[in-house]
């Protein structure tokens, strides 16, 4: 009976091997028992120089129970990755293995990503996936702006970019030559700041060049900053900047010629004790003057100041000045110019011009109101027999009180200074005696005037010369915005003119010569183009 059970035992379990075996068949079935692993499943090749080469190897081994087919081993990658590949197709029996060598070798400067994937006749695993890492060492090279557009610019207006040159690999970039070219060749785009063949930069140093972009026509313009360097990838690179001009809004200014011959005279007048018989002397000649100032038909005004600086300036006389509408303009002025005697800080001559000419002397109500005129000339002249003092009210030397003086006009030449005086050393004579002016002589010989002697008694010809002095030409039309100079057209009455004027930039005014000033009451027009009127 036990030998039976054992037998029954015997027999389950046979049965029970076989239906184990027969469910090991049914999974089997279910792959035809087939099995790949791959080794390793990832592949990092690390950080790698550029002109190196780094391997590795990829095994698959079949662990399954019956042959694996290997279609092919393909690669992709985003740098250079080659691989040795065995026979394929080929087949792998249960317990073999194949390999494959992999090389990375880099490029350049970066990472890499890919992966490697084999094919295979397991159904499951039809293509197997292995990623692939590494990094490329090297110089790098990065223009940081690679390009660049100035837009739109007014001829007249300038504008700037930065290019920074940046070394963005991991090892030292060395610097060749760098370049920069105005591919447009009209020398309105030009660069600063260009380092010399040879500079290194450090990984994550840079270092900066500048743009400049000064437009001087309407015309699009292409620059090009060239660098050479040990990148091995990017052995020149470049950025490149566009731009165009542009020309700004016309401007036309008129002028209605009012200065032809039009001419102020001042005269300032020593009020120092002892000075009565040189005024008196000054006045009672005054005629020879005013004669040759109204032979010329000039649209005159006189006035006269003393050179007491408590007076500040204020024109003397019965009327504040004259002018060819005065009647009896000689004796008037005859009257105004003989300023009396005072006690006070002195022969303060440069400055009480300066007072007389500037505000609040000149302004609406001020005591100087009218006399000053823009388009007309100015003339000055001091009579005296000292020196001057100036310096004491201000602290200003002769040449600041001249400087400050032809400032008044557009033209500085437009301004002339005179002196009847004792001259550079003094002087004796016709019973007056005078001391050194050389502040006043500095001025009249700086400004083109004249200086007589106060000590010759010749006031008749003094005084004759400084008549013909007053001549006075409106030859100068400062423009009311900064033109492009060659834009700059003249009409005189609406017909055009070519001749005879020039564009002065340091006035930034139209000069007539002398032969062709326009006549009074001619229309003056000039037209051009505004430059800057729109800069950033």
């Amino acid at each position: 009976d036990d030998d039976d059970a054992a037998n029954d035992d015997d027999a389950a379990n046979d049965d029970d091997a076989a239906n184990d075996d027969d469910a090991a068949n049914d999974d089997d079935s279910a792959f035809d028992g087939l099995w790949i692993v791959v080794m390793p499943d990832a592949v990092d090749f690390g950080v790698v120089d550029v002109g190196s080469t780094e391997r590795r190897s990829l095994t698959a081994t079949n662990v399954g129970a019956d042959p694996v087919q290997i279609f092919d081993l393909t690669l992709s990658t985003t740098a250079s990755i080659a691989v040795s590949l065995p026979d394929a197709p080929l087949v792998l029996d249960p317990g073999d293995s194949v390999s494959w060598e992999l090389s990375f070798s880099p490029a350049g400067f970066g990472p890499m990503e890919g992966s490697a994937t084999l094919a295979t006749s397991r159904p499951d695993q039809a293509a197997i996936v292995v990623p692939l890492t590494g990094s490329g060492s090297a110089p790098a090279i990065a223009l940081d702006p690679p390009s660049f557009d100035f837009g739109v610019l007014d001829v007249g207006c300038t504008a700037q970019v930065e290019v920074s040159i940046q070394s963005v690999g991991t090892q030292p970039l060395v610097l060749g030559a760098v370049v920069y070219e105005d591919l447009s060749n009209t020398g309105v785009l030009s660069a600063s700041g260009l380092p010399a063949t040879g500079v290194v930069l450090q990984p994550g140093e840079a270092l900066s060049v500048l743009i400049d972009y000064d437009p001087t026509s309407a015309q699009a313009v292409t620059g090009t900053l060239s660098v050479d360097s040990n990148d091995p990838v990017v052995p020149a690179a470049s950025a490149s900047q566009v731009g165009a001009g542009s020309y700004g809004d016309n401007v036309l200014d008129s002028f209605l010629q009012v200065g032809n011959n039009s001419v102020d005279v001042l005269f300032v007048v020593d009020s120092a004790g002892g000075m009565g018989d040189e005024q008196a002397a000054l006045g009672g000649n005054i005629a020879s003057f005013l004669q040759i100032v109204q032979s010329l038909d000039a649209d005159y005004h006189l006035g006269a100041v003393s050179m007491e600086a408590t007076q500040q300036g204020a024109l003397q006389g019965l009327l504040p000045f004259v002018t060819p509408n005065t009647p009896d303009p000689e004796g008037v002025f005859s009257q105004s110019v003989q300023v009396g005697a005072a006690a006070g800080t002195g022969r303060q001559g440069l400055h009480s011009a300066w007072l007389a000419l500037t505000s609040p002397a000149t302004d609406a109500g001020g005591p100087n109101e009218g006399f000053l005129r823009d388009a007309a000339g100015l003339r000055v002249l001091f009579v005296t027999d000292g020196p001057d003092e100036s310096a004491a009210a201000q602290g200003w030397s002769a040449p600041d009180y001249i400087d400050a003086l032809q400032a008044l006009k557009p033209n500085p030449a437009h301004v002339v200074l005179s002196d009847i005086s004792g001259g550079p050393a003094g002087c004796t004579g016709s019973g007056n005696t005078a001391t050194a002016s050389t502040d006043y002589v500095l001025a009249s010989t700086q400004t083109g005037g004249l200086s007589a002697s106060v000590c010759s008694g010749g006031w008749i010809p003094a005084l004759q010369d400084l008549g013909w002095l007053a001549q006075s030409f409106g030859d100068t039309f400062p423009l009311s915005e900064t033109p492009i100079p060659e834009t700059v057209a003249v009409s005189l009455n609406g017909v055009p003119v070519f001749v005879g004027w020039t564009f002065d930039a340091a006035l930034n005014a139209v000069l007539f010569d002398l032969s062709h000033v326009p006549e009074n009451g001619d229309l003056v027009e000039i037209e051009y183009t505004g430059s800057g009127v729109d800069c950033p």
